[in-house]
């Protein structure tokens, strides 16, 4: 009896995804009631790490109206960061909104895979295979094994990886306005329907470009999307958008917004493009294990950087991605969908896993973006292999994979909650990497906790002589409680072990600025500027001392600049300013 039950409701189940009208609002429905399950408990998690720089006491995003001092601060992200002036705009500092903001985005994809994978079995390698009569299924099946993965929370409850999200969005949305553009002319169509889907294309193209950088792949991604599945190419159409491929790089060249050698920093010794790469091999194994197996996950991994190709982890890894890509490959005909995901697996990490050598080797938020194929291979992978004549079997067994899914998304977001229960994780993982417990030590600043906050700092100059930021904050620390000659050295020994961190200059220029040692201050100041032109605060500091030396010009051209970077200055100081001026020119 119970077994009739369980048969006729997996026939409902299948008969439901026949229905399009009805399989649809299914879908959405399905799909924001599990996002909301998942998610439940981020809505009060607090700010985090480079939340702080970039949104909590980032000027630039505090008028909305002035995009020009949006675009100054990060130009290739500068949609990313219209979006926070637009959450500061409505709730100033309020996590709630930000949050919101970042889930809606995080549900929009989800539903954008629904559709992605529904038009994409339109197309005319698609159309006419057995597994396409599954196709709302299969969409289904995705967009909820996307949604409820716990890899996605580092980049959705992860307020300023809303970059990675947002970004995410324009590329899936820029391909399925290039699909349907495709799918018109397929239908002989051609005409303004197809222009306006074909202008769209470019239009979101544009806009993901300036939203994140790891968005350069998407004129590849839609040249190879051509070339999987329609059998009538229509280079002429595809192949323009490679005349987008130079506004990153170039726009980064120009804007001096990302230093690629900045790694070294963190990890105490140079690292060069071809050490990168040998360790984004090792790396990208250990993504898959993560998709695939999704436990021990860890905000900050403290990773071993390769030296050599004849490693045996370096080998071992480049033997089983080379394999997986050659069964890519070599199915490709046979199973089109699948092959199609596993390339997009590996090219929309490209950018972050090659060459370039960035901040990190390995980051969790980098794989947003590849975990739409991925979740592709999980889904479609289990109709090619089981087929129609399994149904029931896949219709039990991806339920059951989406329901721990989200069961694990739920759990891993309540390490979100604070900084610290965050940091003791990390520390937890990672007991040897320096980062973890300088930056528990700036919490442990914050809630005024300096012992704890002295401790932690000496144990990350233990594990990193090296590290400048600790330096730094020990020295803050000094500095807040009024011990100025411990702090004046702490900030000396970050400049003695990297002379290129604006920081140090900055806070020993504070310091000889409070011992009225002004001259000396404003030589630090202008050391801080020269390496970042964008820093608001010191152009406002060095403004001060310039006009306790009654220098008013230098001071007014300091506070305009520091105006230009979106920063508050003190109408007090104005008026003083102004006051001083215009007795100045009287005189």
């Amino acid at each position: 009896m119970k077994k009739d039950k369980r048969e006729k409701a997996l026939v409902k189940l299948k008969n439901l995804f026949s229905e399009p009208f009805y399989s649809k609002v299914f879908a959405v429905i399905l799909i924001c009631f599990l996002g909301i399950i998942a998610y439940s408990n981020t809505f009060h998690s607090l700010f985090h790490y480079d939340d702080r720089a970039n949104i909590v006491t980032n000027t630039a995003i505090r008028n909305l109206s002035n995009l020009k001092v949006i675009w100054n601060f990060w130009p290739t992200r500068f949609i990313t960061f219209v979006s926070f002036a637009f959450n500061y705009y409505l709730n100033g500092l309020n996590v709630f909104g930000y949050h919101a903001v970042n889930f809606v985005i995080h549900l929009a994809i989800a539903l954008l895979i629904f559709w992605f994978v529904n038009i994409t079995f339109r197309t005319p390698a698609m159309i006419k295979i057995n597994i396409s009569r599954s196709a709302p299924a299969i969409a289904l099946f995705s967009a909820l094994i996307f949604l409820c993965h716990p890899i996605q929370t580092g980049s959705v409850t992860y307020i300023y990886q809303r970059s990675t999200c947002l970004a995410a969005f324009f590329y899936l949305l820029s391909l399925c306005l290039y699909i349907k553009s495709r799918l018109t002319i397929e239908e002989k169509k051609k005409g303004f329907k197809w222009l306006s889907l074909y202008i769209l294309t470019w239009v979101t193209c544009i806009i993901a470009m300036f939203t994140k950088e790891n968005t350069i792949t998407l004129p590849l991604m839609i040249i190879l999307y051509e070339f999987c599945f329609f059998e009538r190419k229509k280079w002429s159409h595809v192949l323009s958008f490679l005349a987008l491929l130079p506004i990153i790089p170039v726009t980064l060249y120009f804007s001096k917004t990302t230093d690629f050698g900045s790694l070294a920093k963190l990890v105490g010794n140079p690292i060069t493009g071809w050490h990168y790469f040998l360790t984004q091999l090792r790396v990208i194994v250990t993504y898959l294990r993560l998709v695939f197996l999704p436990i021990n996950q860890n905000f900050d991994y403290d990773y071993r950087i390769s030296q050599s190709l004849i490693e045996p982890s370096v080998i071992m890894s480049l033997f089983i991605l080379l394999l997986i890509l050659f069964t890519a490959v070599r199915f490709f005909q046979r199973y089109k969908l699948l092959s199609f995901s596993i390339f997009w697996f590996f090219l929309t990490l490209l950018p972050e896993a090659s060459f370039v050598p960035l901040d990190d080797v390995i980051l969790e938020h980098r794989l947003y973006l590849p975990m739409v194929g991925f979740s592709l291979v999980l889904s479609s992978g289990a109709f090619y292999i089981l087929a129609e004549k399994k149904i029931k079997l896949i219709m039990l067994i991806l339920p059951v994979i989406i329901a721990c899914l989200a069961i694990l998304t739920y759990n891993r977001n309540f390490i979100w909650k604070n900084e610290l229960s965050l940091w003791n994780d990390v520390i937890r993982k990672s007991p040897y990497k320096a980062r973890a417990y300088n930056e528990r030590g700036v919490v442990y600043t914050e809630e005024g906790d300096f012992a704890r906050a002295i401790s932690d700092l000496n144990i990350a100059i233990q594990l990193n002589p090296k590290y400048a930021y600790a330096y730094v904050n020990r020295g803050n620390v000094y500095g807040a409680q009024g011990k100025l000659v411990n702090a004046e050295s702490d900030y000396l020994k970050a400049i003695e072990v990297d002379p290129n961190y604006a920081g140090s200059y900055y806070n020993l220029g504070n310091i000889y600025g409070f011992k009225g040692h002004f001259d000396e201050a404003i030589k630090n100041y202008d050391l801080a500027l020269k390496l970042n032109p964008r820093f608001a605060e010191a152009y406002n500091n060095r403004a001060h001392y310039y006009f306790l030396k009654k220098e008013y010009a230098k001071a007014l051209k300091d506070i305009k600049r520091a105006q230009g970077f979106g920063y508050n200055v003190k109408s007090t100081f104005l008026d003083a300013l102004n006051n001083a001026i215009t007795k100045e020119n009287k005189i």
